[in-house]
């Protein structure tokens, strides 16, 4: 997995399917848009793009939307960021990037803050 900038880990702590609605600006190379996560379970998704990438999943039976930022540069911070209760865990803002999102919970990092949330978000699908 040494070509991936981004590998993405996706926990559903809800209590309903998810479904992979959108991807924006680049493509992760193993996730695809109509991708399903079951109730409970964890997908792992990779990306080789240094650019942002965008992606949302909505509740299959809810249509609660969890929206999902993030990027992996080669001359700056990596950053990430949720919408809501999309649930980002803690990141290490160098390196490559490992974010994972515990869909159905508060974020506890944000866009500018890997360790921490203050609230810093980028707008949804700025490329």
């Amino acid at each position: 997995m040494d070509d991936y900038r981004i590998t993405l880990h996706v926990y559903n702590t809800t209590k309903e399917r998810l479904r992979c609605g959108q991807i924006l600006c680049k493509d992760f190379d193993t996730l695809q848009v109509g991708e399903i996560v079951e109730p409970g379970a964890t997908k792992t998704y990779y990306a080789k793009t240094n650019d942002r990438v965008f992606c949302d999943f909505v509740g299959m039976e809810s249509g609660t939307l969890y929206r999902l930022a993030m990027t992996c540069p080669r001359s700056s911070s990596n950053s990430a960021c949720g919408y809501g209760s999309a649930g980002l865990q803690p990141y290490t803002r160098t390196g490559y990037a490992e974010f994972k999102f515990d869909i159905g919970h508060k974020d506890l990092a944000d866009w500018n803050h890997g360790n921490s949330y203050e609230g810093d978000t980028v707008e949804y699908g700025d490329c």
